[in-house]
């Protein structure tokens, strides 16, 4: 349970979806599939997507490698909001955005898995929310870091392992993989409204 008991509504958030992080990262073609069909199915949900892209000093605005990756485009009305820390959260707006959308849980794609992924997962327990982290949705690149040397396999691994273990009082963590992830929305889908039409049809 979140602590924003009266916000029900889910966002999906994407985490630096971008064209110049793409190119380093390990199984990125299939991460960046997982994400165009989850971003397509929490669409017809009425699910609102959320895009966080990365400004750095690589990564400017307007120039190559920031913008979306072409496997992925937002929509008239979606959210892109430029973050230079890790943590998305950190001086933008995200929080507030979230909050106009009464927004108290949220899933967690993107790429960079050690870094803005999970740093935006944490990010998000500790201001509240609860996080559905899809494990087969976030990409990582190989790591070299104190004489050890991981594969993108195992980051993504670790980071999965860590999110499963994860335990926070008042708020939830979760790991889910993409084919278990179901978008539900308030509002009757197309079919459910068809469905009601022709109760009323045939009652009449």
């Amino acid at each position: 349970m979140s602590r924003f008991p009266e916000r029900d509504a889910s966002a999906l958030v994407v985490v630096d979806a971008q064209q110049g992080p793409a190119t380093a990262l390990v199984g990125v073609a299939a991460v960046l599939a997982a994400i165009a069909d989850l971003v397509a199915r929490a669409r017809l949900a009425g699910v609102p997507v959320v895009w966080l892209r990365r400004v750095d000093a690589v990564l400017r605005p307007g120039e190559p490698g920031w913008q979306l990756n072409d496997a992925l485009a937002s929509e008239p009305g979606e959210l892109l909001i430029d973050h230079a820390w890790d943590d998305g959260f950190i001086e933008t707006d995200l929080a507030d955005v979230l909050g106009g959308l009464s927004a108290g849980h949220l899933w967690l794609v993107g790429l960079g898995s050690e870094t803005a992924v999970l740093q935006t997962y944490l990010g998000a327990l500790h201001r509240g929310f609860d996080v559905t982290l899809v494990e087969d949705a976030h990409a990582a690149a190989d790591v070299e870091f104190d004489g050890c040397e991981l594969s993108a396999r195992q980051v993504v691994a670790l980071v999965n392992r860590l999110v499963w273990l994860d335990q926070a009082p008042d708020v939830t963590g979760e790991l889910m993989a993409r084919a278990n992830v179901v978008f539900s929305s308030d509002e009757p889908d197309n079919l459910e409204i068809i469905a009601l039409a022709q109760d009323e049809t045939t009652a009449e």
